[in-house]
């Protein structure tokens, strides 16, 4: 299936990274605005280890789909909605205490067999990633 990844900003100023597969998908409706970007080429965006970074808001905007092992860098404060969604080559993450995430931004990860987390992570985060990853085991290191 081809995807196609939006970035759109809402109201709160926040980006957000949406991946759709539909063909026909309307990018000038008034959720996406005008910014349809290529990623990639965007001044604050970076791949960082198959990982894009938002470097202006020390954010996880996306991670490309041929990513088995997916380190969220230290000092990263946020991963965006839909981030880890339908990665089925994904097969470990880890995630620093540092990191807040948006709704959905873990979800449909088949072959995710182990998430490390920093020791003092959120409850939140860590009931979040059990409840999405049912059979990946989650380590505190």
């Amino acid at each position: 299936m081809n995807y196609t990844d939006y970035l759109y900003t809402d109201e709160d100023g926040v980006d957000h990274l949406v991946r759709t597969d539909y063909s026909d998908f309307d990018t000038n409706s008034s959720f996406f605005g005008d910014q349809v970007l290529g990623l990639s080429k965007h001044r604050t965006y970076r791949w960082e280890n198959g990982l894009l970074i938002d470097h202006r808001k020390n954010m996880v905007a996306a991670c490309s789909d041929d990513v088995t092992d997916a380190v969220v860098p230290d000092g990263i404060k946020t991963i965006g909605s839909f981030v880890f969604w339908c990665k089925e080559n994904l097969r470990t993450l880890s995630i620093p205490a540092s990191v807040n995430f948006y709704p959905h931004a873990f979800s449909r990860c088949p072959n995710l067999t182990k998430i490390t987390l920093a020791p003092n992570a959120s409850e939140r985060l860590a009931a979040e990633l059990q409840r999405e990853f049912p059979q990946a085991e989650i380590v505190s290191e």
